[in-house]
């Protein structure tokens, strides 16, 4: 099923959820790889969900902070279509460049984490060519279930046109119109919202928000 913009489901954790997400229309399922996440799994658990998941149309994002460029090798092994990678936003230009080398621009997502009222680098635009703008919180990378800084999304996607722009942060039943109609991003996060507790989805909601977006 092709829905616009398209669906990243993020924080999949069992093989139940995946399929779901999967048969309700999910463009990408999104699996952290990064420990101090309350949805993370552990990589072979992860090897055996893709297993069982290779004969469904979707396309893997690997999650993860700041991995090393052997970490992020071993992922690209693993069979994930997309890397979304969280950093802090001043983070030194090689440690980009040594990512996009490893993984290529089209395949690599970057998640610069940006303090309230810090503008968005340009520089980073040489290294990826999809952005997420999340939710900034001081004490972790993303899944805050927090609604993120909409007016710096929409600069993002109005400055930069060509690339593609990740809406993530607290998007769930009650906004995803909203920012829809107000935002076009080209793709939408969804994570925390449609949760019942950290790394198990709601499979109602899930249904109510595939339902929305056809509506």
């Amino acid at each position: 099923m092709s829905l616009f913009p398209k669906i990243k489901i993020c924080g999949i954790t069992n093989l139940a959820d995946a399929e779901k997400a999967i048969l309700l229309g999910a463009d990408f399922l999104g699996f952290i790889q990064y420990s101090k996440s309350p949805r993370y799994v552990e990589p072979s658990h992860t090897t055996k969900m893709l297993e069982k998941l290779k004969e469904f149309d979707f396309q893997k994002v690997l999650v993860d902070v700041n991995p090393e460029p052997s970490t992020l090798a071993g992922y690209k092994e693993q069979g994930f279509d997309y890397f979304q990678l969280h950093f802090p936003y001043d983070l030194p230009s090689r440690y980009l460049e040594e990512w996009k080398n490893v993984v290529g621009i089209d395949k690599l997502w970057l998640a610069p984490k940006l303090p309230p009222k810090t503008e968005f680098p340009s520089y980073l635009t040489d290294y990826a060519s999809h952005f997420v703008i999340d939710t900034f919180s001081e004490h972790s990378f993303g899944g805050t279930g927090k609604q993120s800084d909409w007016n710096e999304f929409s600069s993002c996607k109005q400055k930069y046109p060509s690339l593609k722009w990740i809406l993530a942060g607290g998007l769930g039943l009650d906004n995803f119109h909203k920012a829809m109609e107000i935002l076009n991003p080209d793709i939408m996060d969804f994570n925390s919202a449609l949760e019942t507790e950290p790394g198990k989805k709601s499979h109602v909601m899930l249904s109510e928000l595939f339902d929305g977006l056809k509506s």
